[in-house]
């Protein structure tokens, strides 16, 4: 991984810089480890080799804590930059308002009616300007998320056993979904190549209600222990890599040396999470699983009759009641957020 590209670290403190680099690679060496485990590695191996994978995890720390130093010196070095420029620029204007006002009127009052005509036409344009979401009935499509109270980030990450709970005790959402993504070699008799999967609860693609354009999707089992290891593929991907070739359902691709069986092609315009996720494979995990171990996301579908401002209010409840369940984990957060599918997954 190239954690100079990894890591793009906003103005903070020493101690919050360290703090967002050590759960940015807690949460990388922990999904290695679940690959690693999946193909057969003892946990306490895994670890051992996620760790010698991702390399001198300090140097990692101290490169991200020198590069955020050097970007706040370049970043107070433009500001002084830019506040001269904008008081020469002044300078010039006053001068030129002076020796010319009623020019300066005139090109003040075009102005103001361009950014007024402007500022209108985008407002009744706008919502023509962003493309279709590729669900169904994206406007009911919701990602939660807990806020974590140290770093006030609302993007953290839920453990297995928690979407458990959540899914089990919520009213508010027809069905919850969860999912995180990671990396993968693709080999084969093609190129070997690395790419970007997802890995879905069996029911995600029920609860975003998209249908593949060929073959199937996840049926319940497929994510099981033990079960037979089954992937769905991008459109693109197929076409690229695969030749569009129909006969690809039903027949195997390696994915980190284990033998997939493809079931599944999505149509061309469908992208979950984002674009570069060319994979989705079923999610395989436990209620019993680590309850700290906080590496999924969660998509839900609100039910009938439900608005994001009651189904936030069901789920502060639940939050609450899990808090004293749990004061350890669950309780170490502030709250949980609900956002618009749009919104939490950047589509434009």
């Amino acid at each position: 991984m190239d954690f100079k590209r990894a890591f793009r670290l906003d103005r903070a403190s020493r101690s919050d810089v360290r703090a967002a680099v050590d759960e940015e690679l807690r949460h990388h060496l922990e999904l290695e480890v679940e690959e690693l485990v999946g193909a057969g590695w003892t946990e306490a191996s895994a670890w051992a080799e996620a760790q010698r994978r991702f390399g001198d995890l300090e140097e990692t720390r101290s490169y991200c804590e020198r590069m955020q130093t050097e970007r706040g010196r370049r970043d107070r070095r433009r500001e002084m930059m830019s506040m001269d420029e904008l008081r020469q620029d002044l300078k010039v204007a006053f001068r030129a308002i002076r020796r010319a006002p009623g020019y300066a009127g005139l090109v003040v009052l075009t102005l103001a009616f361009g950014i007024a005509a402007n500022t209108t036409i985008f407002s009744v344009m706008n919502p023509y300007l962003f493309r279709p979401l590729p669900f169904s009935e994206a406007e009911k499509l919701v990602q939660i998320n807990q806020v974590d109270p140290v770093l006030g980030f609302d993007m953290a990450r839920f453990s297995f056993p928690q979407y458990v709970d959540w899914r089990e005790r919520t009213r508010a959402f027809e069905d919850l979904a969860a999912y995180n993504y990671g990396s993968t070699n693709v080999t084969g008799v093609e190129a070997a190549e690395q790419m970007t999967f997802g890995r879905l609860t069996e029911n995600m693609f029920d609860v975003l209600d998209v249908q593949p354009a060929f073959g199937r999707t996840f049926l319940p089992g497929d994510g099981a222990p033990g079960a037979e290891p089954v992937v769905v593929l991008d459109h693109g991907l197929w076409e690229r890599r695969y030749q569009a070739d129909p006969t690809l359902i039903g027949r195997p691709i390696t994915l980190d040396g284990v033998q997939h069986t493809v079931v599944g092609i999505m149509p061309p315009e469908f992208n979950f999470p984002y674009g570069e996720v060319k994979i989705w494979v079923p999610l395989q995990a436990s209620a019993t699983d680590d309850r700290d171990r906080e590496a999924y996301l969660i998509i839900g579908r609100l039910a009938e009759g439900w608005t994001i401002d009651a189904a936030r209010e069901e789920l502060t409840g639940i939050q609450v009641e899990l808090s004293r369940q749990y004061p350890d984990v669950d309780g170490r957060m502030a709250r949980v957020t609900i956002k618009p599918i749009r919104e939490a997954l950047n589509f434009a």
